[in-house]
């Protein structure tokens, strides 16, 4: 499908759209017409909205309708659509930077490690100074 030049600071380029057109579900659940509309039109609608902070019935009539763009928000928000597009963008990025695809801290190893050490003094907590009661500070 050709894709019109880009019209609003939102909207994605071309390369962006390959990397999150395969994390998009085009599946409708339940009886109905098969859906018609260009995913990509609706993610840069999305994308409009969240970056301008419009209203969903002041959305650019370039886009489409508002209620089939909140349907795709709403699907997406519940399947775990944005947490995968999200994921895999992290992923990509960390790894252009030449670091690991997933941050030590999100690996289970040190996790367990960190959930079996015993409690006690943080270098924060060691450095906070008791509060006095307003009777005692005599305000």
């Amino acid at each position: 499908m050709l894709y019109r030049e880009r019209q609003y600071t939102s909207d994605m380029s071309s390369q962006q759209w390959e990397i999150i057109r395969p994390l998009l579900s085009r599946q409708r659940e339940g009886p109905g017409r098969p859906p018609e509309l260009d995913l990509r039109r609706v993610a840069d609608a999305i994308f409009c909205l969240d970056r301008t902070g419009c209203q969903w019935k002041n959305l650019p009539k370039d886009y489409p309708n508002f209620n089939s763009v909140y349907y795709y928000y709403g699907k997406w928000r519940d399947d775990g659509t944005w947490q995968r597009i999200n994921e895999a963008l992290r992923w990509q990025e960390r790894e252009r930077q030449g670091r690991a695809a997933e941050p030590l801290s999100k690996r289970p190893s040190l996790l367990i490690a960190k959930a079996s050490r015993p409690p006690g003094p943080t270098a924060s907590g060691a450095m906070t100074l008791a509060r006095k009661s307003r009777a005692a500070s005599g305000t």
